[in-house]
């Protein structure tokens, strides 16, 4: 009598299949609800009923076993990511190439095309995680080429795995959904978009960026508040390349997407903890889109102000072809992208349309990034208001309104700075005394001018420029005083962040300090050498550290030139009874 255990038949293997099938896949289901404790519980329990599995179809490879090699492929792909959901990148490497030896040559059948892409995908994730995105992005082409290959080709429809092993009638545990064959494919796109922005390929990353949302749009498969960010992130990346109308599409579909959800929130009745949740991460969100949509302005107004101080020796960079149709044609989007142009400024008027949008998000924004819970952000919105009154001065004609446009640059900084505590919020406050400085300093530039055309300028108008000296001189030195040591002493050497601005701070006092105007003779000498002690700061300093030189540019000419002719002026101040006059 042989001692041989006699093999189960086909069909009785077949039902131990889908036996186990409905375990490993109600596991799976449930593994999300583990306990802290054990977070890999239930994975575990589905990986010791995969190896059963793994250990029948290979007991049992002689039976006559419909798509044994592609039942046995979707077995290592599950093994093998557990071992990856589990920490284990080698383990479970090793069963997603088993996995791949066994179906990919039959890659596309539509038995195996799933098992395959999800194989290759999660490669490509893994290969992305040890930090070679070369062999990432081999793998991630390969399923790009097989979905193409497979839709072009094969007009059969697409099998999971519970279609494959026959799934029983009558069972009280239904089939788990498929992941769908575009779905996938969405996900390979995904994975690309941000191999390809590793590798440094920006435009080929924003044009799979945008083929995922499009495809997440058109599934009614996505993530608002995720999507919405996902699309005003891309928007960003157009806006560097000045393709406004691929940004302000992309910003408008954000805000089309926040306010379906938003509508979608709103119909839902009561007040539960989760409900509140979702709102206050709406609300965040949206201020964060809101956000986007004002640099979207700000970046309009300051290019076209660039564009037309430049001159045509200087042509804009060409704009990539493959941006151009990058855009959601799908979902009528008239009504968001109608608040704002996507053409360059030319006129004051067109410049003033764009400028109430922008103030419009910014108090958006400004509603739920407050100074008490979000001082950074808050300030960052402040300047940007600050930022928005200077490029709107650019394209007003009249010197008086340019002024009053400026001032009221001067009251946010001015009114922000007096919020911050330097002590937390050194840099902020720098960057606000810099730009108070700057500021102060351009309002002064305009009244010089109009001081000009007139024959006699009158005390009150002189006395005005003083103050806007003595202003900017001030927030300049509050600048350059936060610098400053315990024992009141400047550092040997700027920080490289810091350096440049430093340097011109001292070089803009310096020219402040020349501005006054006084027919005081010991003052007059006074300011002039104290004029000449901050330049002379700027050329010691470049002597001192060579890559200054290269830091200051053009400026640091202008101060050695200063430095060799203000000693002769207070001489000639010295020995000039009006004091050089």
């Amino acid at each position: 009598m042989s001692d041989a255990v006699p093999q189960k038949p086909a069909q009785s293997i077949l039902e131990d299949l889908q036996s186990k099938y409905e375990q490993v896949e109600t596991l799976l289901k449930n593994s999300a609800s583990d306990p802290p404790t054990e977070p890999h519980k239930s994975k575990y329990a589905a990986e010791v009923i995969l190896k059963e599995t793994k250990s029948l179809l290979q007991d049992a490879k002689n039976e006559q076993i419909d798509d044994y090699e592609t039942i046995l492929g979707y077995v290592y792909l599950q093994l093998g990511l557990i071992a990856i959901d589990t920490d284990e990148l080698s383990k479970g490497e090793e069963s997603l190439k088993d996995c791949l030896n066994l179906v990919e040559k039959n890659a596309s059948s539509p038995k195996n095309i799933l098992i395959v892409i999800n194989a290759l995908n999660n490669l490509g994730i893994l290969w992305s995680q040890r930090s070679d995105p070369n062999k990432s992005f081999e793998y991630l082409s390969k399923a790009e080429e097989f979905y193409k290959d497979f839709t072009a080709n094969c007009t059969e429809k697409v099998l999971g795995i519970a279609e494959i092993i026959n799934y029983k009638k009558g069972s009280n545990v239904p089939p788990v959904e498929n992941i769908s064959l575009e779905k996938l494919h969405t996900a390979t796109l995904q994975y690309l978009a941000e191999i390809h922005w590793v590798l440094g390929h920006e435009v080929k990353s924003a044009v799979y960026c945008h083929e995922t949302l499009k495809r997440q749009l058109e599934s009614n498969d996505y993530n608002a508040i995720e999507w919405a960010l996902n699309s005003a992130t891309l928007a960003q990346f157009f806006l560097k390349k000045s393709g406004f109308t691929q940004a302000r599409n992309h910003l408008a579909a954000a805000s089309y997407i926040l306010e379906l959800y938003e509508a979608e929130l709103n119909k839902q009745e009561g007040s539960t903890e989760e409900l509140e949740a979702k709102k206050e991460v709406l609300r965040y969100r949206s201020a964060d889109v809101a956000r986007c949509w004002a640099k979207y302005g700000l970046i309009l107004l300051s290019s076209s102000k660039d564009r037309l101080l430049e001159s045509e020796e200087h042509p804009q960079e060409d704009y990539p072809d493959e941006l151009k149709v990058l855009k959601f044609s799908s979902i009528d989007l008239s009504l968001y992208e109608s608040q704002v142009t996507n053409q360059y400024i030319l006129m004051f008027e067109d410049a003033r349309l764009v400028f109430m949008n922008v103030r419009h998000w910014l108090k958006k924004a400004e509603e739920y990034y407050t100074l008490e819970d979000h001082a950074s952000d808050y300030a960052q919105i402040v300047q940007d208001m600050s930022e928005l009154y200077k490029l709107l001065a650019f394209y007003e004609d009249d010197e008086s309104r340019q002024c009053k446009m400026h001032k009221r640059q001067i009251d946010c900084l001015e009114e922000l700075v007096g919020k911050l505590n330097p002590q937390y919020y050194l840099d902020i406050c720098r960057q606000v005394w810099f730009e108070l400085g700057e500021t102060y300093a351009t309002i002064l530039y305009v009244k010089e001018a109009q001081l000009q055309k007139e024959n006699c300028p009158n005390p009150q108008s002189l006395k005005k420029c003083n103050n806007l000296a003595d202003q900017s001189i001030k927030n300049y030195s509050n600048f350059i005083n936060s610098f400053k040591d315990r024992s009141d002493q400047l550092p040997e050497k700027f920080d490289d962040n810091w350096e440049r601005s430093v340097l011109l701070a001292h070089f803009y006092i310096a020219r402040m300090l020349s501005k006054i105007i006084t027919v005081d003779r010991q003052l007059r000498f006074d300011k002039t050498k104290e004029s000449l002690n901050y330049y002379k700061f700027v050329v010691d300093y470049a002597e001192k550290h060579e890559t200054a030189a290269g830091v200051v540019g053009t400026e640091l000419g202008v101060a050695r030139d200063m430095v060799k002719l203000l000693p002769l002026k207070l001489e000639k101040m010295l020995g000039s009874p009006d004091g050089g006059s």
